[in-house]
C-alpha cells in the first residue's frame, strides 16, 4: 500500500512531514499571537489600582 500526496504524486517528498507539520504549527501560532497584540482592548474601570 503506498500513500500518495495529492501535490507530489507518487514520489517522496522535497520537505520532511515532521517540518511541514512544524512549519504549520507557527505559521497558526503567529497568526493567533498577531490577532491577539492587535486586538482593540477596552478599558476596565472597576478594576480600581489598590
Amino acid at each position: 500500500m503506498t500513500h500518495e500526496l495529492w501535490f507530489n504524486g507518487a514520489a517522496a517528498p522535497d520537505v520532511p512531514l515532521p517540518l511541514v507539520g512544524l512549519v504549520g504549527l507557527v505559521v497558526t501560532a503567529g497568526c493567533a499571537f498577531a490577532a491577539g497584540f492587535w486586538a482593540k482592548h477596552t478599558s476596565r474601570p472597576d478594576l480600581g489600582r489598590s
